[in-house]
């Protein structure tokens, strides 16, 4: 007989030892959502009320027609007149004794005539000079000292300002006194050169 076969002894199941269970989280509650809502509300502006448009019209008055009479100045009548100016140069005072040379009195009463002339706006037509003498001394010295005197007239004249080319001179010595050579005062009174200017001036009117 066989022996009996060992019955098997069961098998201890391992004793597992399970984790404790997980605390639960506890999470602090959701805040809540605060949504925001932006509303559109209409907003009405009042505009100030437009300014008056003020507009000037000018208005043009008609022209006024005045009637004006103009007075005319009367016209410068231009009239031209004939002149004639005779100056005498006495031999003893204005002239150097014996010598065709004007003395500084001499010299003035050229410059005096020259100056007249020209301020007058005198238009020269002629100057005549002529020397005279008296009758002591030679004819020929006396008429050729009476035409030197006569042309140192001319000469001083020209220098003034006065055209040469108008000027007439002559000597005629001692043929042509005005006064007797007898005395002194007469001989005096014939030593001298007689000027004569014939010209014309205009005259406005």
């Amino acid at each position: 007989v066989a022996p009996p076969k060992p019955v098997p002894r069961p098998v201890p199941r391992p004793v597992i030892k399970r984790p404790p269970p997980p605390k639960p989280i506890v999470r602090p509650p959701p805040k809540p959502i605060i949504k925001t809502v932006v509303k559109h509300v209409p907003v009405y502006i009042q505009k100030p009320a437009p300014k008056p448009i003020v507009r000037t019209i000018i208005k043009q008055a008609p022209p006024v027609i005045q009637r004006v009479e103009v007075v005319r100045p009367a016209p410068v009548v231009k009239k031209r007149t004939s002149r004639t100016i005779h100056k005498t140069l006495a031999g003893g005072s204005h002239f150097a004794s014996n010598s065709a040379s004007l003395t500084y009195e001499g010299r003035n009463a050229l410059n005096r005539l020259a100056n007249d002339l020209l301020n007058d706006q005198v238009v020269i037509h002629n100057i005549g000079i002529v020397g005279h003498t008296d009758s002591i001394g030679s004819v020929s010295s006396n008429q050729r000292l009476s035409e030197q005197r006569a042309n140192s007239v001319a000469n001083y004249l020209s220098s003034r300002g006065l055209n040469r080319g108008t000027m007439t001179v002559l000597g005629r010595g001692e043929s042509q006194p005005l006064a007797s050579n007898d005395n002194a005062s007469g001989r005096a009174q014939n030593r001298r050169v007689n000027i004569v200017v014939k010209g014309s001036q205009t005259i406005r009117r």
